[in-house]
């Protein structure tokens, strides 16, 4: 198991780079940082200079020059603080470094997500609605992931709201609830009620 994990990949070893604790400061080089430029394309060859520099101003500076990080600060806080740094004619101290942490930043740390997302449609695309189209089932797998309760808590909910409506108002027949369909790219999960 542990064969299939990139554990040696550069770029895991590169993305320390990431981590503003100055604890770790040793461990980073400026040719890390230029390798995650490179492999990633994210700054223009003939800025690959300027960011080295910018990452070595980074760690020569002083603590009162950066962000205050402590082990319960979050990452991309500090990064985006840091991208707010300007020198004393006001230009951006750390244009292209902020630039490149902040991308790389965004880079999923597992695929958990994508997998809870092909589990979801698995649930949604079951045998007996095998006939479903994509955009059918985009629009419901949108609706089930925007949606922040199940579907049940919401109707159980809006029964109740309704009940008392109609009470108030003395109907004869109690309330039915029908979900409408997903509309198409509203991505809204609607309730009709009758009464």
């Amino acid at each position: 198991m542990i064969n299939i994990f990139p554990f040696h990949d550069a770029v895991l070893r590169d993305l320390a780079a990431l981590n503003p604790d100055p604890a770790l400061w040793e461990s980073w080089s400026c040719i890390s940082v230029r390798e995650l430029a490179i492999r990633f394309g994210l700054v223009a060859d003939e800025h690959h200079d300027a960011l080295v520099a910018e990452f070595q101003d980074y760690q020569l500076s002083a603590d009162d020059e950066l962000p205050l990080y402590t082990a319960d600060s979050r990452v991309d806080t500090f990064w985006a603080d840091m991208a707010k740094k300007k020198t004393f004619a006001g230009a951006m101290r750390f244009t292209h470094l902020a630039h490149l942490i902040t991308t790389l930043s965004v880079i999923a740390h597992s695929n958990a997500h994508s997998e809870r997302v092909f589990s979801m449609c698995h649930k949604i695309n079951t045998d007996a609605r095998s006939q479903l189209g994509n955009d059918t089932l985009r629009a419901l797998l949108s609706c089930k992931i925007n949606m922040g309760e199940p579907c049940y808590v919401s109707a159980r909910q809006r029964s109740a709201e309704i009940s008392e409506v109609c009470n108030m108002e003395l109907c004869e027949r109690p309330p039915v609830i029908v979900m409408c369909r997903p509309l198409s790219s509203a991505c809204l999960c609607d309730f009709v009620t009758f009464c």
